[in-house]
């Protein structure tokens, strides 16, 4: 197969973004990389990496909810010794820097009132 400059440089424009290859080729080597390309789209083992990467994503993004919902239950029993107040539903709606100032503040000698306000202020 002779290789010529174009050739090359069509090869690096279908490899610059992905949407390229579903352009039409111009010279033999991109058709032949076209090919190939819908080839792979359509294979199994694309498939089954896909499926892999979509449960891996599904399984990190779970991590990350439990932590979450595991550190709002660990305020919640903070709060709860320190205040004795049950209804603490807002921490939820806390970001994760909220959540991380409550640590910081939940030793400091102010009423509940004053607290929740500080932490809502961030």
């Amino acid at each position: 197969m002779d290789v010529r400059y174009q050739d090359i440089q069509e090869a690096f424009w279908m490899f610059s973004d992905e949407s390229n290859h579903k352009k039409k080729a111009k010279t033999e080597l991109g058709k032949d990389i076209k090919a190939l390309y819908d080839r792979y789209l359509h294979s199994e083992d694309f498939m089954i990496y896909c499926h892999i990467e979509r449960e891996r994503r599904v399984i990190e993004q779970g991590m990350r909810d439990s932590k979450e919902e595991g550190k709002i239950e660990e305020i919640k029993k903070i709060i709860y010794a320190k205040y004795g107040i049950h209804e603490l539903e807002w921490l939820y709606d806390c970001t994760e820097a909220q959540l991380d100032r409550i640590h910081m503040i939940i030793f400091e000698n102010i009423s509940y009132e004053g607290f929740k306000e500080q932490i809502m202020e961030i």
